[in-house]
């Protein structure tokens, strides 16, 4: 007969030693599992990779740290705090998107600094950025030539193959010249209001100063300039 042996009360050191063992193999398990494990990010990114935009044009953007094939909605937030939806996109395999654009939204009017945010459906991330909207430009030129005042302008960063009207005003007397019938032009499809042919508006009148007025009918800008003549 085999003699048994009751570890527990013969021999309480080696009790001792089992369950130090013991212990620490669990321990040894937890950690694993623990380290094993996937865990989320604790925040997500943002990058407007298009920091200026013009009138009509559209912007990219990148991102990290979103659940992986996720739906993520974008919104957009003007200068003067008002927002609008711009699309979805979904994140790849990582949790993450590149070069991201919505080529059926453009911004129309607001120039200043605008917001986009974008926020996980399945996490409930959320992340912004801005992108600046550049304010169009605009150059005059006038002469005198007998009783007539010529005024010569151009213009860079209007919206896309917008109608640009263009009007004279004294600024001694208030009168107005230019019928905007008339008097406009068409950017391109650079946004631009080319030098040549540009536009063109004469009137009689006397040398001194006037102010060239530019107004962009589909993004609402307008343009002060003064211009003098001699």
């Amino acid at each position: 007969m085999n003699p048994s042996y009751d570890v527990s009360y013969r021999h309480p050191a080696l009790k001792v030693k089992l369950i130090l063992a013991v212990t620490f193999l669990m321990l040894g398990m937890v950690m694993t599992l623990f380290v094993a494990s996937p865990v989320r990010a604790a925040s997500a990114t943002l990058t407007v990779t298009t920091k200026q935009v013009n009138l009509g044009d559209t912007f990219a953007i990148s991102g990290t740290g979103f659940d992986a094939g996720e739906k993520i909605a974008i919104w957009v937030t003007s200068p003067s705090g008002k927002a609008f939806d711009s699309a979805y996109l979904n994140a790849d395999n990582l949790g993450n998107f590149d070069q991201f654009k919505n080529k059926d939204y453009s911004i129309v009017t607001g120039v200043g600094t605008w917001y986009v945010t974008v926020k996980g459906l399945t996490s409930g991330l959320t992340a912004s950025d801005t992108f600046q909207v550049i304010a169009p430009t605009v150059k005059a030129a006038a002469i005198l030539l007998g009783p007539l005042v010529v005024v010569a302008f151009s213009g860079q960063n209007w919206e896309y193959g917008e109608r640009v009207q263009l009007w004279i005003t004294d600024p001694k007397t208030g009168k107005v010249y230019g019928d905007t019938s008339v008097s406009y032009a068409w950017a391109t499809t650079g946004g631009e209001i080319p030098a040549s042919p540009g536009l063109i508006l004469f009137f009689e009148g006397t040398a001194g100063t006037y102010n060239v007025t530019v107004y962009g009918t589909t993004s609402g800008v307008t343009e002060v300039v003064p211009v003098t003549a001699s």
